[in-house]
């Protein structure tokens, strides 16, 4: 399993805007997921596994990703739409842009909108300190913010019980009030 750090994030998905643009492709990568969270919000998180993004819908992408996978010596869904399930449908204002290479605009999703993602899918351990560094960043402080915050991009869902519970302890260990 292939682990990408900061530094080599910034590397392939710059390749990828490139050959995407070079291809003549215009479109957005929408960057989520802990590649997002390792760009630009904790540049000491641990190495992720994939990059998940939000891409256009297009053949010639695809082949992009196989080529890069092989030039690069990547598992095939190196960059990948899995996490597309968790993404709220409005987000358009919930973006940050990072550059862009031509006619291809590199995006991450903000802090609030990456919390409400990782809330959702809640994944154990693998998204607990994801989540309680993005409550820090998002300077969340109570339970009734959490909530506000989650429905603001769930709506009519509530934060699972289990997760609920997690978040608590989270802010209680944070030694914040009003929980």
């Amino acid at each position: 399993m292939d682990l990408f750090n900061k530094p080599e994030l910034e590397r392939l998905i710059h390749i990828f805007a490139t050959k995407i643009d070079g291809a003549g492709i215009s479109g957005t990568i929408s960057l989520v997921g802990g590649a997002a969270i390792s760009l630009s919000y904790l540049s000491d998180r641990q190495a992720t596994s994939d990059i998940d993004a939000l891409l256009p819908n297009d053949q010639i992408i695809s082949a992009i990703i196989a080529e890069m996978a092989i030039e690069e010596n990547l598992v095939s869904n190196w960059i990948n739409d899995a996490a597309k399930a968790y993404v709220p449908f409005e987000t358009e204002r919930q973006w940050v842009d990072l550059y862009r290479v031509g006619g291809v605009l590199v995006r991450i999703a903000s802090a609030e909108l990456l919390l409400a993602m990782k809330l959702r899918a809640d994944r154990g351990l693998r998204d607990r300190t994801d989540i309680e560094e993005l409550i820090k960043i998002c300077g969340i402080t109570t339970m009734s913010e959490i909530e506000a915050l989650y429905g603001g991009f769930h709506h009519q869902e509530v934060i699972k019980e289990k997760t609920r519970l997690v978040v608590i302890g989270m802010l209680k260990n944070n030694e914040v009030s009003d929980i």
